[in-house]
């Protein structure tokens, strides 16, 4: 038996945020976080652990081959082990960026809470409440991206226009709504 991996689910979806909107994906979410974000929809308690190799008969049963890793922070668990059993993949990683993850992903996604290590990214987004200030990024990235915090599921509007107004203001940002919830899918 090899390496256990906690993971809180795997399913089929799909992406609802940043430039992969619309785009079909199997989700391998794993389990826990080295943060605590107050607007966290996450539930990190449960979790089964799996190996590589179950974790991706569980990602098998779907007819797509692209895989989003996120959680939680996805880069306490994952290495190269469990990348390299997704080879002829389309790898995509969701991470707060602490922890550097495994070489050989195809696409990274940061959404900062504090400093990062890595110092390239697909995609750098920032979940924002009204007021906050336009963040001023210490990575370089190909999308700049500003999301609103929602209420749970539901959007908050003021959120919404204040993250609309931050980016009509500094044309290099674009929004990212966290449209799932609003298509009501997972």
């Amino acid at each position: 038996m090899g390496k256990l991996y906690r993971i809180n689910e795997i399913f089929y979806s799909l992406q609802g945020e940043g430039p992969h909107i619309g785009v079909p994906f199997v989700f391998v979410r794993f389990a826990g976080c080295n943060l605590n974000c107050s607007f966290c929809d996450t539930n990190h308690g449960p979790f089964e652990e799996m190996t590589a190799d179950e974790i991706l008969v569980a990602a098998l049963q779907y007819d797509c081959r692209r895989v989003l890793f996120t959680g939680g922070e996805p880069t306490l668990q994952l290495d190269y082990d469990l990348l390299t059993s997704f080879v002829g993949w389309y790898t995509a990683l969701e991470t707060n960026g602490m922890l550097l993850p495994p070489p050989g992903l195809d696409w990274i996604t940061c959404s900062p809470k504090t400093q990062i290590q890595l110092g390239f990214v697909n995609e750098l987004r920032y979940a924002l409440r009204i007021g906050d200030p336009l963040p001023q990024p210490t990575v370089a990235a190909d999308y700049y991206v500003l999301s609103p915090i929602f209420d749970g599921m539901a959007l908050n509007q003021d959120n919404l226009n204040w993250c609309i107004d931050l980016c009509k203001k500094n044309p290099h940002w674009q929004l990212s709504v966290q449209a799932h919830k609003l298509w009501g899918i997972q």
